[in-house]
């Protein structure tokens, strides 16, 4: 289990009822699926469970760890398959054209 702002969520992502849910003045998990750009910070063997959460939750995008908790991540059964809803990786599909109109070139 783990908490994004006291919005806790499962090792999948999902939402855990709390009895503070009515009290936190903040975004509830699924107004974080909807930003374009979520970074998380966390590291440790502690918090791996809660990180591997919150990544196949499609909560956040963008994680900022430690070597050792990335690793442990990587040999893991992390489910990451889908990007999250609505995002695109910006330029993946095409490169943008510099300013002599020409794509990809140095200037």
């Amino acid at each position: 289990m783990g908490d994004i702002n006291l919005r806790y969520f499962d090792t999948s992502g999902k939402a855990i009822a709390s009895d503070l849910d009515d009290r936190v003045v903040g975004l509830a998990l699924e107004d974080f699926r909807a930003i374009p750009h979520v970074v998380g910070i966390a590291g440790g063997a502690a918090k791996l469970d809660a990180i591997r959460g919150a990544l196949e939750g499609k909560l956040v995008d963008v994680l900022v760890t430690d070597h050792v908790t990335a690793q442990r991540l990587l040999e893991s059964d992390l489910r990451l398959a889908e990007p999250r809803a609505g995002k695109a990786r910006e330029g993946a599909a095409k490169k943008s054209p510099s300013r002599s109109g020409k794509q990809g070139g140095n200037r």
